[in-house]
């Protein structure tokens, strides 16, 4: 991915595309900069009250509040490393809540980074797991190489042109 910096009028603006496998450029849209022209940093959507349900849904699950939960830095692309009394970590999991109940969508919608991160971790010996709670029922899901539907999308309510990306959706009917 790359920015391409337009100068032409007074209040410059970062167009922002994608260079595909193919080599075509795929335009992602348009990005402004701060006053300085600094590149402005994406902001973090993660509250307190987030991360707060996100630590009392792993706490509450059978398997992965056995274990101590370490959060993990951004750069992991999972909230989790469950962690044993030996310190080896035992695994990684994402953690969602939900507002709605579990079959109010056919499918769990999911970014395709997160896979590509948990098929990395998986290479590694760390198993990867996605777990989700509903209004009405929680469950979980190993994140291994699965040929699951990838389509483009999103959300579109923050205005973060981030939100649009190649997403897996993840039929709710396999989740344990």
């Amino acid at each position: 991915m790359f920015v391409l910096q337009i100068n032409r009028n007074p209040r410059p603006r970062s167009r922002v595309f994608l260079l595909t496998t193919s080599h075509m450029f795929l335009y992602l849209g348009d990005r402004l900069p701060n006053k300085d022209h600094k590149p402005v940093p994406r902001p973090v959507y993660e509250t307190q009250q987030s991360l707060s349900a996100e630590r009392e849904t792993i706490a509450e699950h059978p398997y992965f509040g056995s274990f101590q939960h370490v959060k993990l830095p951004l750069q992991y692309r999972m909230d989790f490393g469950c962690v044993d009394h030996t310190g080896r970590i035992k695994c990684f999991v994402e953690v969602k809540t939900r507002t709605t109940p579990k079959q109010h969508y056919r499918n769990f919608i999911i970014s395709l980074s997160k896979i590509v991160a948990a098929s990395a971790y998986e290479r590694c010996g760390i198993p990867t797991y996605l777990l989700v709670k509903w209004t009405d029922s929680s469950g979980w899901i190993k994140l291994e190489e699965q040929k699951w539907e990838v389509r483009f999308g999103g959300r579109q309510d923050r205005g973060d042109w981030q939100d649009m990306e190649p997403l897996i959706n993840i039929p709710v009917e396999q989740f344990n």
